[in-house]
Parts: structure tokens; sequence; C-alpha cells
């Protein structure tokens, strides 16, 4: 998957809580100059990431879709909390990727706390997200990296 595509899956999960901190600022800034994107890119991945209908197609490559995992889950984390709707949005993708909670990229204690929260054998990430928003639990202090 081209850095690209990795940061605006990035930065869809930098804006899926409706808040853009300073943690998350300075890791996208380390990560387009790593990856070597210029402003003009960043603008452009940034309309994109925002526009629902020019979202870029996930990777069907598992090593790639892991690696996307890995950066999503390292943006969720970036600013010590970890939203239901940014924790939705990582367990969509993942469903949606076929990688199975176990193999999970998620930064220190999250994925493990993820994990015990819905270890049930038939999980669904859209179930688990009806039933948390219908609960309240939306604002829980359980996934701290």
């Amino acid at each position: 998957m081209k850095p690209i595509r990795q940061l605006e899956y990035m930065l869809m999960m930098a804006a899926a809580d409706n808040s853009l901190g300073m943690a998350e600022m300075k890791l996208l800034r380390e990560r387009c100059q790593y990856w070597g994107i210029t402003k003009e890119q960043f603008s452009e991945a940034m309309d994109r990431a925002l526009c629902p209908e020019k979202r870029p197609a996930l990777p069907t490559d598992k090593r790639a879709g892991l690696q996307l995992l890995a950066n999503m889950g390292e943006m969720m984390a970036a600013d010590g909390e970890m939203d239901v709707v940014e924790r939705g949005m990582f367990a969509n993708t993942a469903e949606k990727l076929g990688i199975p909670k176990e193999e999970w990229p998620m930064p220190g204690t999250a994925r493990t706390r993820f994990i015990a929260k819905h270890s049930n054998a038939k999980w669904d990430a859209s179930k688990v997200w009806d039933e948390e928003m219908a609960d309240g639990e939306g604002e829980d202090e359980d996934y701290e990296p």
C-alpha cells in the first residue's frame, strides 16, 4: 500500500474523534517527513480522507493490511485516548481486511484490553458498536494505551 494511502487512513483515524491534538499532528508530521509527502500531497490526502466518496480502497494483501492497522493503531493511541469511534473504525477496518483479533497490531496493552472486552466467539464489529452506543459506553476510560 502506497504511503499516501496509509496517510489517508491515518488522517481518517485522527479525525474520527472530531479533534486533532498536538501528539497526532506530531505523528502525522513525522510520517510525512519519513515518507517524503509534500504539503500539497498532505492537503490532497486530507481532502480524500474527509470525503467518504474519495476514500481509498483497502489493501488485498494481508501484510499491507497489517501495516495499515499498525499505522491506524498508532494514530488511535497518539493522543492517549482511544474513544469508541476510533475503536469502531479500527475494528471495522480489521474485519473488512479479514484480520482476526489475535493478529491486530495495537500499541501496548490497548490490544489486550480491546480483545478482552470483545472476546465473544461470534464477534461482529458493527454489533459491538451499536451495543456500546446504546449502553452509553462511548466515554469509558478502559482503553488507555
